[in-house]
């Protein structure tokens, strides 16, 4: 439901000048705490999986920080209208957009992967990016603002509880930015059960340590 209907909304928004610039304004302050939870800095590199036929998020991170990101997305409709629009913005210095799946795409030349919400299933998606990245790699990762919801897009996960056994990866959890993005980091390669520890659903603090785990 939620793919569809975000779906959708990004294809008005290329169409329409006065709808796109509403439509970021939104992505503008989401996209703004995550950079600042994740301290996303011009030296990144950023691989954005999810990102439809309006890429916001990426074309916020690299205008606000001058990062050079990637965008895979596995429609390829939505390959071909992200590009023209990635054009018309003048950013295909900066933006690269390729058709690929989640589920099986090379995540280990970047410094950050960035999980859209509505990447389904998330749970493979998560555990091929978990295996591939390098350690102290960051994985930001949309989701739902239902906050006792122990179901995320299939993942039987408790995200709202400390210490959650998370995929069983060797992950930790550093912040979460507000209701609906969690931050994780790969830790040094661990032995297979290391576990990742979730913080409960906390608002986004200037502090970055306050919610360590």
């Amino acid at each position: 439901m939620i793919p569809a209907i975000t779906k959708k909304i990004e294809e008005i928004a290329t169409k329409s000048h006065i709808f796109s610039k509403i439509y970021r304004m939104y992505y503008k302050r989401l996209v703004a705490k995550e950079i600042a939870i994740a301290t996303i800095s011009q030296n990144d590199h950023i691989l954005c999986i999810g990102g439809g036929p309006f890429p916001c998020t990426a074309i916020e991170i690299a205008e606000q920080t001058g990062a050079q990101v990637t965008v895979v997305d596995n429609d390829p409709e939505a390959v071909e209208i992200s590009r023209k629009v990635v054009s018309r913005l003048h950013l295909n210095n900066r933006i690269q957009v390729i058709q690929a799946d989640g589920e099986n795409v090379s995540a280990h030349r970047y410094s950050l992967v960035h999980i859209a919400l509505q990447v389904y299933p998330k749970e493979k998606v998560l555990a091929n990016i978990c295996h591939r990245i390098t350690p102290h790699t960051r994985i930001l990762m949309r989701r739902t603002k239902i906050i006792f919801s122990h179901i995320l897009y299939g993942i039987e996960t408790d995200f709202c509880s400390s210490n959650a056994d998370c995929l069983g990866q060797n992950l930790k959890c550093i912040n979460c930015t507000m209701k609906n993005t969690v931050l994780l980091v790969k830790n040094e390669m661990g032995v297979k059960d290391e576990k990742c520890n979730i913080v409960s659903d906390w608002p986004i603090s200037s502090d970055r340590n306050a919610l360590d785990c």
